[in-house]
């Protein structure tokens, strides 16, 4: 039997898969916001959150937001390119692992299927960069262990220039090779690169007026020990204990084991301390299992080279197992991170796309993504992923009481499931005594102080399963459409 990565029609394949999702699903929230940027650009020659906008960075992957519009300019759907170019990056995945390890079809084929049991897979058919950062990083990591030094710098360069947190995957390898090669040819190298780099944050910063992406100054809060969702994956990976009854110890441990373990370890010891939002299919720790596999496949096993493939097969298999498991468990992880477009939610903002068509309606959301990218209408995300103030100092009460809108989304749970809960929490945060938008609020400080600022005598509250309410102005020109809509979308009057 073929692999799949020497079966000459594997682009057909991907690519009528690739069809086939983005027609019957919708993208991920947050993926949507990069594609809001993504089409803008193509469109207008500007990297905006909605047309006409100022020019912002709210897209933290500059690189895939770039490879998108190109694929957009040319007529491809943008959902449809970013899973075509996942599932091509996974192809490539399986082959640069394939030929560096000199593995058979059928070893090549066990890790392709491999993937679609690993959760942050189906974050990357919901939209995100994840398997074609993955790609990026089994080339720097498959060439640093070649000692190719020029492509290992090269990938490492185009990596970071995909996305900013790129550099924690390659600081132990680039300082590995670095001292491994010490010589002028790879110090001009580095230099090289080094001011192709500062060109570039020149460059970007006199476009955009802000040294880093939004994002980082809207998400980049550091918060000790907040997130160790990376014990997950370490649960997943728990069969390769195994190995250690099939392995000599003491001629394993090398200078390539622990530059390979700091790749894991030094990212890790950074999203521990972050707030991730949006992790959804844990795809921000999508680079444990596959650095783990390298590292299995780079080790010195006591038995013969037959024995060793069946060992490594066997223990992907089990891996794959325990994370199906792990994702009955915990049902949004696996496929049912994809929504279709039967979803409320999408009827939703296509109704959106209509009346802000007829009228140009404003929109004030704290979910940056779907509802600015479907409907095009003037977004305003509250959190701060498209407005340079708001990215420092998030919206508060005194916003929302200076500001027009048609329509306000909010999503938190702290707007409960009844119209009872909604009120109890309304009233609350009117009693707020802190009311000032601040960086270091969590989710739901931020959201109370953004109810604070809504007025009841100028709004009509909706209750929605996703975003979780809507507030409709009773002033707008749009104000029937609008109720017209979050009432057939299934909102529940909460006036």
């Amino acid at each position: 039997m073929k692999a799949i990565i020497e079966n000459k029609y594997y682009i057909t394949i991907i690519f009528f898969f690739s069809v086939l999702i983005s027609y019957y699903c919708f993208p991920a929230e947050d993926a949507a916001i990069l594609y809001a940027y993504s089409e803008n650009l193509a469109d207008t020659g500007v990297i905006s959150y909605f047309p006409g906008g100022e020019p912002a960075e709210g897209a933290t992957d500059f690189l895939w937001m770039i490879l998108l519009s190109i694929f957009y300019f040319f007529g491809l759907n943008t959902y449809f390119s970013a899973i075509f170019i996942n599932l091509c990056s996974l192809i490539i995945i399986t082959k640069t692992i394939q030929d560096h390890f000199k593995l058979s079809n059928a070893d090549g084929l066990v890790i392709f299927l491999f993937h679609l049991s690993l959760t942050h897979t189906y974050a990357a058919l919901a939209g995100f960069s994840v398997l074609f950062v993955e790609m990026l990083l089994v080339l720097v990591i498959t060439n640093y262990l070649k000692n190719n030094t020029s492509k290992t710098i090269f990938f490492s360069f185009i990596g970071c220039l995909t996305r900013p947190d790129f550099v924690l995957f390659i600081l132990a390898i680039n300082f590995s090779l670095l001292i491994k090669n010490f010589n002028i040819r790879i110090i001009k190298k580095y230099s090289l690169y080094t001011c192709l780099g500062i060109i570039y944050f020149i460059a970007r910063y006199k476009y955009f007026g802000e040294l880093f992406p939004l994002p980082f100054y809207a998400k980049n809060t550091w918060d000790f020990l907040n997130n160790i969702e990376w014990g997950r994956q370490l649960l997943i990976l728990s069969p390769c204990i195994v190995i250690f009854c099939f392995i000599k110890i003491k001629e394993n441990i090398n200078h390539f084991f622990f530059v390979l373990l700091l790749t894991i370890v030094i990212p890790t010891l950074y999203y521990t301390n972050q707030t991730l939002y949006q992790n959804i299919g844990q795809r921000f720790y999508f680079y444990i299992p596959i650095i783990a596999l390298i590292i299995i496949l780079n080790l010195n096993f006591n038995i013969n080279e037959t024995n060793k493939r069946k060992l490594i097969n066997f223990l992907i298999l089990s891996i794959g197992i325990t994370s199906f498991l792990h994702q009955s468990l915990d049902r949004s992880l696996g496929p049912l991170i994809l929504d279709t477009k039967k979803n409320n939610f999408y009827l939703l903002t296509q109704d959106l796309k209509k009346i802000n068509n007829e009228k140009n309606i404003k929109v004030a959301t704290t979910e940056a993504g779907l509802i600015p990218y479907i409907s095009k209408a003037n977004t305003i995300d509250l959190f701060g992923l498209n407005t340079k103030k708001l990215a420092k100092k998030p919206a508060d009460k005194k916003y929302m009481e200076e500001n027009y809108f048609d329509v306000i989304f909010v999503n938190s749970s702290i707007v409960g499931k009844t119209c009872k809960n909604f009120k109890d929490n309304f009233l609350k945060s009117k009693s707020l005594t802190k009311t000032q938008g601040d960086r270091k609020d969590n989710w739901t400080e931020f959201n109370y102080k953004i109810l604070s600022g809504i007025n009841e005598n100028k709004y009509e509250f909706f209750i929605l399963k996703y975003p979780t309410l809507a507030a409709i102005n009773k002033k707008s020109k749009s104000y029937e459409n609008l109720k017209k809509s979050l009432i057939q979308r299934g909102g529940k009057y909460c006036n």
